[in-house]
């Protein structure tokens, strides 16, 4: 009976063990996909909000709060 207990307590480590390195390669794989695939949307986002924001700066507020 010892020695069932010993042979199951093996395979739960054992696949605990590779459900831990599954996750983590499954993070790695995200992460490079973000990198490769999303930041780069993100930055032509973040450019399109800037130039955005700055012709409402110059257009609307400034023009009309701060005229010259």
């Amino acid at each position: 009976m010892e020695k069932m207990r010993l042979k199951f307590k093996e395979f739960l480590q054992c696949e605990r063990g590779e459900f831990g390195m599954s996750t983590i390669i499954g993070v790695a794989i995200g992460l490079i996909v973000a990198a490769f695939i999303l930041i780069p949307g993100i930055q032509t986002f973040a450019t399109q909000i800037m130039t955005d924001m700055q012709n409402w700066w110059a257009n609307a507020i400034s023009s009309q709060l701060f005229p010259n």
